[in-house]
C-alpha cells in the first residue's frame, strides 16, 4: 500500500488528477498532446516503437495486406518507418524528411541509409494513407498510455480522438507539401 501511494506522490499534479478520475484531459486531449511526441518520449524509444509497429503489421487488415503484397515492400518499409517517425516528431514536409534522412542519425537508421526522395514520400503517403493513419494512431495512443501509465487502458472514445490526431498530422503533411 505504501509503495502505491509513493508512486502517486511522484506523479505530477496533472497525472494525479487524471488518475483520480478527472476526465477533463480526455475532453481536451489535443490541447495537452504535443505535436512532437519527442517532447514526451525519448527519440530512441519512439524510433523503437516505429520499428515495432512496422515489423508487426496485422496482415488481416486490408491496408496492411495491400502493403505487404507490394512488390517493393522491403524498400517501402524504410519509407514507412521514416515517415511514421517524422510525423510523430512534427516533421511534415517531404523535403524535410528527405533532409533528415541524410543528416539525422535516427532517421538514417530508420530508412536504413537510403533517403527517400520527396516525390517518393508523397506517392507513398497517397498510396498507403490508411496504413499510415492506423500505425501513427497506434503510436500516439501508445505515447499517451506511456505518459499516463498509472491510468490503465484508455477509454475507446478517448483513443478514437487520438486516432483523429493521426489523420490531422497526415493532412498537415499533405497541405504543407502543396504549399512548398
Amino acid at each position: 500500500m505504501e509503495a502505491q501511494s509513493m508512486g502517486q506522490e511522484e506523479q505530477t499534479g496533472e497525472k494525479q488528477a487524471f488518475a483520480k478520475g478527472d476526465t477533463a484531459f480526455m475532453r481536451r486531449p489535443l490541447q495537452k498532446l504535443p505535436l512532437n511526441l519527442g517532447e514526451w518520449i525519448l527519440p530512441a524509444k519512439l524510433a523503437e516503437w516505429v520499428k515495432e509497429a512496422v515489423e508487426h503489421l496485422d496482415a488481416s487488415k486490408p491496408e496492411a495486406r495491400e502493403f505487404l503484397q507490394s512488390p517493393s515492400e522491403s524498400q517501402e518499409r524504410s519509407i514507412l518507418r521514416a515517415v511514421l517517425y517524422a510525423y510523430s516528431t512534427q516533421v511534415y514536409r517531404s523535403k524535410e524528411i528527405e533532409a533528415a534522412c541524410h543528416t539525422d542519425a535516427t532517421f538514417q537508421a530508420l530508412c536504413e541509409g537510403r533517403a527517400p526522395f520527396p516525390d517518393e514520400i508523397e506517392h507513398f503517403r497517397r498510396k498507403h494513407r490508411a496504413l499510415l493513419e492506423t500505425l501513427l494512431g497506434q503510436i500516439i495512443v501508445r505515447a499517451v498510455g506511456e505518459k499516463f501509465a498509472k491510468v490503465g487502458e484508455l477509454p475507446p472514445g478517448f483513443q478514437n480522438s487520438l486516432l483523429h490526431r493521426a489523420i490531422d498530422s497526415i493532412d498537415t503533411a499533405r497541405h504543407m507539401d502543396r504549399e512548398a
